[in-house]
């Protein structure tokens, strides 16, 4: 399961990874402590409170630079609004939820049922399973 952008509204920026940890491409990431300016990011989750974009690179535990804080590649939404592809991980998606904010269940699925933290805005029913999303409170200056 994966997010992908659907529109031109993204930008590729290099932020600094969190080191020891596993990055894979068309994640969602967020920086490590919901701060900004400094702080490294990580893969994404539910407790996350405004993403970052979409991980453009692969991280394994064997690469040479794992334990280090490296910059990596991110897509980055230029514009609210900027649309991206997802999977519904929890939850049913319906034409219904269009327009209404939802919450991460991980870096790569959305939770449909859940809106305490309202990270993704459901831009459009695709199936029940995926839809077009967009980040609602981008954290990427």
């Amino acid at each position: 399961m994966s997010f992908y952008p659907l529109d031109a509204n993204w930008t590729v920026k290099r932020f600094r990874k969190k080191a020891s940890t596993v990055f894979a491409p068309n994640k969602l990431v967020a920086f490590e402590t919901n701060g900004a300016g400094g702080d490294p990011i990580e893969p994404a989750d539910a407790s996350d409170a405004a993403l970052i974009g979409i991980c453009l690179q692969t991280i394994a535990a064997t690469d040479a630079d794992y334990a280090d804080n490296t910059r990596i590649s991110v897509l980055v939404p230029t514009a609210k609004g900027a649309k991206m592809f997802g999977d519904v991980g929890t939850g049913t998606l319906t034409v219904a939820d269009e327009g209404l904010l939802v919450d991460l269940k991980d870096d790569d699925e959305v939770d449909q049922s859940a809106s305490t933290k309202d990270v993704l805005i459901v831009e459009k029913f695709l199936t029940a399973a995926t839809g077009e999303f967009s980040i609602n409170l981008p954290n990427f200056k």
